[in-house]
């Protein structure tokens, strides 16, 4: 099991390394062109589409993970890509619909600040086409069809940033940073076209006749409503909230908003790409093997997951001032305070995506719903008060806050389910670890004075320490983890 989630990961790496790279390298671009106040104003917009496709994309794609292999094995596979196809366009038009209308009726009232005015009909369009895309690849992910979900998401994440770049080159001042939402409306329309023509999309129609297990799925998908609402809460209101409660500072939506892609780039992209592998298998796993087997599983891949990501995260964190020096425009170089708060948060957040598994194994959705709510109204609360106090470092703190709680309430609850096995000997030699390479990195970072030489030096010093100590003390067994038991 774990040699395939290692093939499967290797095989999507593509689908996160690619984009995150080119992103990576636009920032640069993006961040000495426009000011802070400008790239949060895109932030924002961004993160509206994230809101709305909640309702939209959320629930419907975690009911093809969970549903998908069930159908399969009943032979009603069609009806199930047929009706999830079906509601999904249904409810992106609808709630793209409304979304304009609200959104005219805020800046009429001047609700919304003015700046934002422009990204208004570009962003309702992508948010009506991002859910469809967002649905095909989960079939493509579900199906194991990597080599295709590869291609897809490769060519739409890699594509937008072309296109938006292309139109930032031709008529920077015209289009500005809406370009790079006009840059995902193009790729998303080109994807979309491309599989209208191939044969085994041709055959999903939109009869609502054929609408047959739509109950089920709302039942076990509601939930996730909740529960992606309430992520969005943790993780990107704070846009929002610093333009609404810290007008005077609108450069430090900017700040915040490119801190928050630094390391979602660089950490989320990588956590995403083992979850993109292993997920698919622990589903079937748990429907084939039962419940024992699976747990073994997911306390093997947690391991792994702590062991190999808690070093990037710390690096991260100790590298902060240096990378905003190279990465970003001498406007945003303050704000890289923020980052090791929020790559702390975001570690937990990978974290929780496994300590989460077995409530939705069991479809205990609205368990979920109700521990995710509840933190995210902590997480609001902590927001307002923190925003107010201490800016944009203060709702960096808040998201750390809250996925810390969020992480050990869920893990509280899944051991109730399926029981994790944590080894304190592990995470004791993980400690010293960590520690070794944190000095090394310290250490590294006052050798030269050229930033791109620091990060160098840094990050090789550092692994290089992580890897001999790791190896010495025999963090991870290689030869046991990979030669367990499938059954």
């Amino acid at each position: 099991m774990l040699k395939k989630i290692v093939i499967d990961a290797l095989k999507y790496t593509p689908t996160k390394i690619i984009p995150a790279l080119i992103s990576i390298l636009i920032i640069p671009i993006l961040t000495h062109m426009f000011s802070p106040e400008q790239y949060g104003y895109l932030g924002v917009s961004l993160s509206a589409i994230s809101l709305l496709s909640i309702l939209t994309a959320g629930w419907t794609v975690n009911s093809n993970l969970r549903f998908y292999e069930q159908r399969k094995n009943e032979g009603s596979e069609i009806s199930h890509i047929q009706s999830l196809i079906f509601i999904s366009v249904l409810l992106s038009g609808f709630v793209s619909i409304l979304s304009f209308i609200i959104l005219k009726i805020l800046f009429h009232y001047t609700i919304i600040p003015e700046g934002l005015n422009k990204y208004t009909n570009s962003t309702v369009l992508l948010l009506f086409l991002n859910p469809v895309v967002a649905i095909i690849l989960s079939f493509y992910r579900m199906q194991g069809k990597t080599t295709g979900y590869t291609l897809i998401d490769v060519s739409f994440n890699t594509g937008k940033y072309i296109i938006g770049l292309t139109l930032i080159a031709l008529m920077p001042l015209y289009f500005g940073l809406e370009a790079i939402i006009l840059g995902g409306i193009g790729a998303a329309i080109i994807i979309i076209t491309l599989l209208l023509f191939k044969s085994g999309f041709q055959q999903i129609s939109l009869n609502i006749q054929k609408v047959n297990f739509l109950k089920e799925y709302w039942y076990y998908g509601y939930p996730f409503i909740i529960v992606l609402l309430s992520n969005w809460v943790i993780t990107l209101a704070t846009r929002n909230l610093l333009l609404i409660l810290r007008p005077e500072y609108p450069y430090e939506v900017g700040w915040f908003t490119v801190s928050q892609n630094i390391v979602d780039r660089s950490l989320r992209i990588l956590f995403q790409l083992l979850m993109l592998a292993a997920l698919p298998v622990i589903y079937r796993t748990w429907e084939n093997e039962g419940p024992s087997v699976t747990r073994k599983l997911l306390s093997t891949i947690t391991k792994y997951y702590v062991t190999i990501f808690a070093p990037i995260v710390l690096w991260l964190s100790l590298t902060a001032q240096t990378i905003f020096q190279v990465v970003t425009g001498e406007q945003y170089w303050d704000g890289y305070v923020a980052v090791p708060w929020l790559a702390t948060g975001i570690f937990l957040v990978g974290l929780n995506q496994y300590f989460v598994l077995p409530i939705t194994l069991k479809k205990k959705s609205k368990l979920l719903g109700k521990i995710t709510a509840g933190s995210a109204l902590i997480g609001l609360v902590l927001n307002i008060v923190l925003i107010k106090t201490m800016g944009f470092i203060g709702g960096s703190i808040s998201i750390f806050i809250t996925f810390g709680l969020f992480t050990s309430i869920t893990l509280y609850y899944s051991n109730n389910i399926l029981p994790f096995t944590f080894s304190i000997k592990h995470l004791a030699k993980l400690a010293l670890a960590l520690a070794l390479m944190g000095i090394s990195v310290f250490y590294s970072l006052n050798i030269f004075l050229n930033p791109i030489a620091k990060l160098g030096l840094s990050f090789v010093v550092g692994s290089a320490i992580y890897v001999i100590v790791s190896w010495i003390l025999k963090i991870i067994n290689l030869k046991s983890d990979f030669q367990q038991p499938s059954s």
